[in-house]
Parts: structure tokens; C-alpha cells; sequence
């Protein structure tokens, strides 16, 4: 009998901690994940597939990820390609004729995450990118609606569908929004704000979060870039000196990152430079160091410099503004023909920073370390 109990007390305790965890997975939403995978369909056909094909293997793979969500599932290719169209609206994916074709962000976030990892989770760097993504193709969208529950202590979804988004939005298309349509481009960017940590949901309730506070905080003092604000709000640091050692460091990130992306899509043999600036400063950030896309840019130029036989930079065809600018050109991709990069034997650090080149500025090496918010 008192066995018995033991094992009922046990079943149940277990109960509430499946339950536990589930709630938490309702809370955090998934909307996001749903779009990393179409990045992994997209992987495994090598960068590029049918939007419909693409569409329908959505709506198959959904079944995992539906259980954990109660609003946003995918049970129709109508919802599937809704899921694909917001994924190339927020920039993870472009759309060619009728096929779909990962970015150098999709390929960075790809990178990042661990092989055949099927949480639901998304990491600090994964939420920098995201949250990067946001900020340079949603700001309209996606920061007003922060704003509003800055403001306010919670807010439900009918409060901001009715009465008061003609105040929340100012751009036209959104104002002119009626009913459903509303709820259509609402909901989602919510559920994306709980994704990145920016706001929780209790009881059909919203309310912005501690992080999120600090970013409106942040952004609007900072005139830094989109992703360079992102890294700052997930990866706190202070200023640091630049020495030999951090150079070596950026150089061993810059060979890891370019051999992750060269093994992503096989046969590739180059890759985007804004994709490997997203995770050569990903990488730096997670060992405590923030550098700017400045610095990163500058310290690909000295290495490239340094190694003249082994690092090759090329343009795009089709006028592809994401890359680096050197000397007047615009490069968008990096081809690395050894992946052991080497900086001059006997060089002081001193002596290379104050190279200059003609056109560009001196490095600053303004960097940062310390440890994160959480």
C-alpha cells in the first residue's frame, strides 16, 4: 500500500513537471522555429527547392512542432506557404521564379545550431540574427508594437486590434488593415517578440520583459547597425585592449566559420562574406568579445592583406550590396584556398594596426568582453 503511494506521489510529480515544461513551451512560441524549418528542408536539397514541394514537406514535418504550440500550427499547405512567404518577407529566404533559396542569414543560423537538433530553443546567437533580421526588415512593424507595450503595464490582442492601433502603427498599409487582416500581421510578430525574449504571455496577456526594456533602451540612444545592437543586447561587455592573442583568435573563428559554411552547401566553393561575418561575430560575442562590423571588416582586410595567396574576395553578377567595400569595389563572396591563416612571424601587433589603407580607416579595436545577461 505505501508502495503504492510512492509510486502514485512519483507519477504525479512527474506529471507536473512534463506539464511544467510544456507550459514554458507554450509561452516561448515556436513561429520562429517553424521557419528554421524550412531552412533545414532547404539545406538538404542544397540551398534551393520548389516553393510548393517546399511547402508540402512543411506541413509533413509540422506534426513534431505542432504539439508544443496552440495557435500558429501548420495543418494546411495554405499555412505552410504563409510560413515560407513571412520567412522571405523577414529576409531567412529568398524567392527566385518558383523556388526557394536559403540567405546568408538562414545559412548562418544553419551553422550555429547543432546537427540534427530538434529543439524547439533557440540560442543567444540564433536570437541576435533574428532579432537583427527584425530590425532591418520589420521595423515598422515590429518595434511600434514594442513601444505600445512599453508603455503599458499588459495588453491583450483585442485591445491593440481595436481601439488603439491606429495609434500603434503609422505606417499607411498597416493603418489600413480592418478585422481579420489585423489579427493576420499581430499575432505572428508577437509570438516572434516571445521567441526572441522581448515579451511573455500570461492569460491572452502580453507584457514586455526585462531584455525587451533594455533593448527600446538601447536602440534608442545607439546609432549602431541592426545586428550589432542584437549582440549587444544577448552578449554584455566592457572594453578590452587588442593584443596579438585576440588577433589569433579572430583568425582561428574566421577558419572555423568559413569551413562550417563551406561544408553547409557542398559543392560551394565560396561563401558570403555577410554570412561569415554573422558568425565569425557570433563566435567572438560567445567567448566575450563584441566586436562592431567595422572591426570585423577591417580585420578581414589586414587578413586578407597578410595572406594574400590564400584569401580571394569576388563580386556578385547581379549587384549584391552585402559584403565589404575595398578600394571602391564591392565584394560579396571569400574564397579561403588553405584554412591555415598565419599572421606575419615577428610582427608586432603595434606595427600591423598602423597600416593604413588608402581608402579605408585605421582599426579602432574599441572590442568588449564580460559576462552574459543570463
Amino acid at each position: 500500500m505505501a508502495r503504492n503511494k510512492k509510486e502514485e506521489a512519483y507519477t504525479n510529480t512527474s506529471l507536473v513537471i512534463t506539464l511544467s515544461i510544456i507550459l514554458n513551451l507554450f509561452k516561448e512560441g515556436t513561429r520562429i522555429r517553424f521557419m528554421l524549418l524550412i531552412s533545414e528542408i532547404l539545406k538538404e536539397r542544397y540551398g534551393v527547392f520548389d516553393f510548393h514541394l517546399t511547402a508540402k514537406e512543411v506541413l509533413w514535418r509540422a506534426k513534431n512542432l505542432n504539439k508544443y504550440v496552440r495557435i500558429g500550427k501548420i495543418c494546411s499547405v495554405k499555412t505552410a506557404q504563409s510560413y515560407i512567404l513571412n520567412s522571405i518577407a523577414l529576409g531567412l529566404h529568398q524567392k527566385r521564379g518558383g523556388r526557394v533559396i536559403l540567405t546568408p542569414y538562414s545559412k548562418a543560423i544553419l551553422c550555429l545550431r547543432k546537427p540534427y537538433s530538434n529543439s524547439i530553443r533557440l540560442s543567444k546567437s540564433e536570437k541576435a540574427i533574428l532579432l537583427s533580421l527584425h530590425l532591418k526588415n520589420d521595423i515598422e512593424g515590429f518595434f511600434p508594437l514594442l513601444l505600445c507595450l512599453n508603455e503599458r503595464n499588459s495588453i491583450t490582442i483585442k485591445d491593440i486590434g481595436s481601439s488603439i492601433w491606429t495609434d500603434i502603427f503609422q505606417n499607411v498599409q498597416m493603418k489600413r488593415l480592418k478585422g481579420t487582416a489585423r489579427m493576420h500581421r499581430l499575432i505572428p510578430r508577437l509570438e516572434w517578440c516571445i521567441d526572441l525574449d522581448l515579451v511573455e504571455k500570461e492569460r491572452h496577456r502580453y507584457y514586455i520583459t526585462s531584455l525587451g526594456k533594455r533593448f527600446i533602451k538601447n536602440i534608442e540612444k545607439c546609432i549602431l547597425s541592426p545586428y550589432e545592437i542584437s549582440l549587444k543586447l544577448y552578449f554584455q561587455g566592457s572594453a578590452v585592449k587588442a593584443t596579438e592573442r585576440l588577433y589569433k583568435k579572430f583568425l582561428s573563428c574566421l577558419s572555423n566559420a568559413y569551413l562550417k559554411l563551406s561544408i553547409l552547401i557542398p559543392n560551394a566553393y565560396h561563401v558570403e562574406i555577410i554570412a561569415l561575418k554573422l558568425l565569425v561575430l557570433s563566435m567572438l560575442a560567445s567567448n566575450g568579445l563584441l566586436l562592431s562590423e567595422k572591426e570585423f571588416e577591417d580585420l578581414l582586410v589586414l587578413t586578407w592583406k597578410r595572406n594574400i595567396q590564400r584569401v580571394r574576395f569576388s563580386s556578385s553578377a547581379k549587384g549584391n550590396r552585402e559584403g565589404i567595400a575595398i578600394r571602391g569595389r564591392f565584394y560579396n563572396y571569400l574564397t579561403l584556398s588553405s584554412q591555415k591563416l598565419e599572421w606575419i612571424t615577428g610582427t608586432t601587433f603595434s606595427v600591423i594596426s598602423n597600416i593604413q589603407d588608402n581608402n579605408r580607416i585605421p582599426l579602432s579595436f574599441q572590442l568588449s568582453y564580460g559576462e552574459f545577461p543570463y
